[in-house]
């Protein structure tokens, strides 16, 4: 029996100000509501993947509920990791954000967030 590792190390969060600058400002942009993924291919060190996550103050003002789609969003990719691997396999930054004002459940934005994946380019594999 096969035991997944759902760890999200700190190795694959995205945190460097010039990658996530960058990423903004040359990356890509796929969109399938209420999730968009920012993705560009960055050089890093120790990680070959390096993804953040995002909700907007203008939409969602308590840090609460801000915090909690974040955890949300975490959550599945923590539980999915392979599915995002298969797509970005070279080294990429990837920023994944939540562009609706109204709460979704897990098991809506995990659907989201596979639809999402289904829509990267066929180049980035």
């Amino acid at each position: 029996m096969k035991l997944i590792n759902n760890k999200f190390p700190s190795k694959y969060k995205l945190k460097s100000k010039l990658a996530i600058e960058k990423l903004f400002k040359e990356g890509k942009t796929i969109k399938n509501f209420p999730l968009k993924l920012v993705f560009l291919s960055y050089e890093f060190d120790d990680s070959n993947l390096k993804i953040g996550f995002s909700v907007p103050k203008k939409l969602f003002k308590k840090a609460v509920d801000r915090n909690r789609l974040k955890r949300m969003m975490r959550e599945v990719f923590r539980n999915n990791k392979e599915a995002i691997f298969r797509h970005f396999e070279n080294s990429t930054a990837i920023m994944l954000i939540y562009m609706h004002n109204e709460k979704i459940d897990l098991k809506e934005m995990e659907e989201k967030y596979f639809q999402l994946l289904e829509k990267t380019p066929s180049t980035q594999k």
